[in-house]
């Protein structure tokens, strides 16, 4: 089963029976087109990285809208402020 990581966090410790383990995953992203009038095309461009394994899996929460592409687009209609969230999984 592969570990979960948020965009905000870069250092995970993991319990394994005996020892700890010190998973190097960095959950990151770019993104194009950040202002704009009226409607607003946004892509974003995962730059994940994992040392030890290989990412599986992308969860976008991109301000309402889910998406489980790599590198997925939104349009937002209205203006405003929006929070997005990836998440990783590693293999």
């Amino acid at each position: 089963m592969g570990l979960f990581y948020k965009a905000i966090l870069t250092l995970l410790y993991v319990y394994i029976p005996g020892q700890y383990m010190l998973a190097q995953v960095s959950a990151d992203f770019t993104v194009s087109g950040r202002e704009g009038c009226g409607q607003l095309q946004v892509n974003f461009f995962d730059q994940s990285v994992s040392a030890n394994a290989t990412i599986v899996d992308w969860d976008w929460d991109l301000g309402g809208t889910n998406s489980v592409l790599q590198n997925p687009g939104v349009i937002f209609d209205t203006p405003g402020f929006y929070t997005i969230c990836l998440t990783v999984t590693d293999s």
